[in-house]
């Protein structure tokens, strides 16, 4: 009777048991899928803030949002070791032919578009706002532009292309160059709108003036989205 009793008794403690090992996997279970649920919802959530931020950033992108360095007139960009050591020599490409050009040593060899950019650079590295009216058609800046020198490398002018403009009844002949470059801690006394270090390509429209080069407007790049 005792046995009988006792085989009774075991039967229910393994029962117990195979039903509290049981209940303990079905709760291992539960806070398993609870734990992946949250960990689903934290990616989610890094993502659409992410996605949020670069909108957001694409949309408030404006002049008003870009960091612009002090504009220290005394400055001497020269005597700047970091920004010495950029490329600051001018790679230009026309017909299809392209080189880099250093203003002391290859400016005799330049043609006359090119010698045309290796001074109008110059006269931004060296903050020579009398010196850029120059390269202007008449009457395009009302007073002479003030800014400081210029702490710019990697210039880059690429022939686009050519066409003509009318103006006062007259056909000019108009080249259009591709002309990018990026400015070391810009301070936005020049050029407003971009990063330091950012190269934003613009559109440079020249006619001959009075037997002279000129820059007769400029143009920023549009890119189409469809690729």
């Amino acid at each position: 009777m005792k046995k009988e009793v006792q085989k009774k008794h075991n039967s229910l403690l393994k029962e117990k048991k195979s039903e509290s090992l049981f209940h303990r996997i079905k709760n291992m279970h539960k806070k398993k899928k609870l734990l992946l649920g949250l960990i689903l919802l934290l990616i989610l959530a890094v993502i659409s803030f992410s996605v949020f931020f670069i909108v957001t950033r694409d949309e408030d992108d404006t002049n008003d949002s870009i960091f612009y360095y002090p504009a220290y007139e005394s400055e001497n960009i020269f005597e700047n070791d970091a920004y010495m050591n950029f490329e600051r020599s001018l790679r230009y490409s026309y017909g299809g032919v392209e080189q880099l050009y250093c203003y002391d040593t290859d400016y005799n060899s330049a043609d006359a578009y090119c010698k045309f950019f290796l001074d109008y650079f110059k006269a931004l590295t060296e903050g020579n706002g009398e010196a850029l009216c120059d390269f202007y058609v008449d009457g395009y800046f009302d007073s002479v532009p003030q800014f400081t020198m210029q702490m710019i490398y990697e210039p880059f002018v690429f022939f686009h292309s050519e066409g003509t403009v009318e103006e006062n009844g007259e056909k000019l002949n108009v080249a259009n160059f591709e002309v990018r470059y990026k400015i070391f801690k810009n301070n936005g006394s020049f050029r407003q709108g971009v990063r330091s270090n950012q190269a934003v390509p613009q559109i440079y429209q020249l006619i001959i003036q009075n037997g002279e080069i000129k820059i007769k407007n400029i143009l920023d790049v549009e890119y189409s989205n469809a690729n």
